[in-house]
């Protein structure tokens, strides 16, 4: 731990004491102690949820990661290592006007 870290840690503990000893003067000792438990449940909330959010953060790092490398391995291997020709769009744009006319069809009855 360094020297600059130490210190900003005691200079917080030292504001929390202070602030207690304030809140404790200008209060009854059931505020004191309501607020206390108060503040700690709210803590050891933020704390799981600070944690569950860092596990969702991790967890779409992961599939980005996984979905690009399955994109990568699509476009080498549907437009690098077979080159687009003439043939192959012509294949494509009649795929996709078959696709809708039976999707405007189905959904629509008319086409």
């Amino acid at each position: 731990v360094s020297t600059q870290s130490t210190g900003i840690k005691d200079a917080v503990s030292d504001a929390g004491q202070r602030l207690y000893a304030i809140v404790a003067s200008l209060t009854t000792p059931e505020n004191v102690k309501w607020a206390e438990e108060t503040l700690t449940a709210a803590l050891t909330k933020a704390h799981e949820l600070v944690t569950l959010a860092a596990q969702y953060f991790w967890l779409a790092l992961d599939l980005l990661a996984q979905y690009t490398k399955l994109a990568k391995q699509y476009v080498t291997a549907n437009f690098i290592d077979d080159p687009v020709t003439a043939e192959r769009v012509r294949g494509w744009c009649e795929g996709a006007y078959t696709w809708g006319l039976e999707t405007g069809t189905f959904y629509f009855d008319k086409v």
